[in-house]
């Protein structure tokens, strides 16, 4: 919270990508990637909720064990190359 304002962390994470099939599920450092931008808006002081968006449901179930929201799942036509997050 800053200045009694809440601070929601977004972390994008699609399935697809061109250079690395399946980044986000790939292990660096024995975790998967999305691990550790799930893992330092937790330990930040600012940040009071975690929004995982992401086209993939075994990111979102993964997302969800580290303690990241995800209310939806995001349309496949969303998350494309040239999708904004």
């Amino acid at each position: 919270m800053i200045n009694n304002k809440k601070i929601i962390g977004i972390v994008p994470a699609r399935i697809g990508s061109k250079g690395l099939k399946f980044k986000n599920l790939k292990k660096l450092n024995s975790k998967p990637l999305i691990f550790w931008p799930i893992k330092t808006l937790k330990r930040s002081k600012y940040i009071d909720k975690i929004i995982l968006n992401t086209d993939s449901k075994k990111i979102r179930d993964l997302g969800a064990k580290m303690g990241a929201e995800t209310p939806f799942l995001r349309p496949k036509y969303l998350a494309s190359d040239n999708s904004k997050i």
